[in-house]
């Protein structure tokens, strides 16, 4: 069913309502019945949505695929999606579970634990909003720049979710940190979701598309796996757009054991 139709309960003359471009901008320029739901759940004026819509489905902006209603990007551009978490770094909770900077010399850095097994815990009787929780915190904290899944090297894992504020940036490669953070940004992010809507299908697991997009964002060779002489780099950003990209909810199905699959606008219509 179409976004218009299913919200025409609630239109008003049709107007251009900055506020529900902004909407579409921090949601890839699509949105679903079940995206305006959850907008509604939150406090979002779902009818000022619906009038903007139909009134670019008027001027030749919008495409309907499938379930999904997408504004083309002459007038919408796609920015970081707002995400929001109720918990805090500095919340005791997960202060508990986060190591001191200085605990472990080969691994410097105030360490997160097993978030999945804490948010499971926090949760254990809904393991959808354990996991909602679980992805939205790590989002919002990379978002900030609170907290990085950092590594030069392709070839050195990072040991976990690393915080990266306060005494806890006492690191080594705290500059290198900061200073790939630029990549956690509007125009960069837009250009990795419109290398992923140029090579992977909807309605299929993730492929490697991602990594190479974020790889190539950084100037990093992806067979080589070398960057730019001189370059800071996260050979790893790929971990931290994905879950921002999972917390946005742009994926179905996915969960604690579950991958999910892609849909716009992390991938190409048929």
């Amino acid at each position: 069913m179409r976004l218009a139709v299913c919200l025409a309960l609630f239109a008003f003359p049709c107007a251009a309502d900055p506020v529900a471009l902004s909407f579409f901008e921090q949601n890839g320029c699509v949105a679903s019945a079940g995206d305006l739901t959850a907008a509604a759940a939150s406090g979002v004026d779902v009818a000022a949505i619906d009038e903007y819509v139909m009134a670019q489905m008027a001027e030749g902006h919008v495409v309907e695929q499938g379930a999904y209603t997408v504004l083309s990007p002459e007038i919408c551009t796609i920015r970081l999606p707002q995400i929001e978490t109720e918990w805090r770094l500095d919340a005791p909770e997960i202060q508990a579970i986060t190591t001191a900077v200085d605990r472990d010399p080969e691994f410097p850095g105030c360490l997160l634990g097993d978030l999945r097994g804490f948010f499971g815990q926090q949760y254990p009787d809904d393991p959808a909003r354990a996991y909602d929780e679980f992805v939205r915190f790590v989002a919002a904290h990379i978002i900030s720049g609170e907290v990085r899944f950092f590594s030069e090297s392709p070839l050195r894992t990072p040991a976990t979710w690393q915080v990266v504020t306060g005494d806890c940036a006492n690191v080594p490669e705290i500059d290198a940190m900061r200073e790939t953070q630029r990549y956690i940004a509007d125009e960069p992010f837009a250009e990795v979701i419109a290398t992923l809507q140029a090579n992977d299908p909807c309605f299929e697991e993730r492929s490697d598309s991602l990594r190479n997009a974020v790889l190539a964002l950084q100037g990093i060779d992806v067979t080589t796996g070398q960057g730019p002489d001189g370059a800071a780099v996260n050979a790893w950003m790929d971990t931290e757009f994905l879950f921002i990209m999972l917390a946005a909810d742009w994926f179905i199905g996915d969960s604690f054991t579950e991958r999910g699959m892609t849909r716009p606008p992390l991938c190409a219509w048929p």
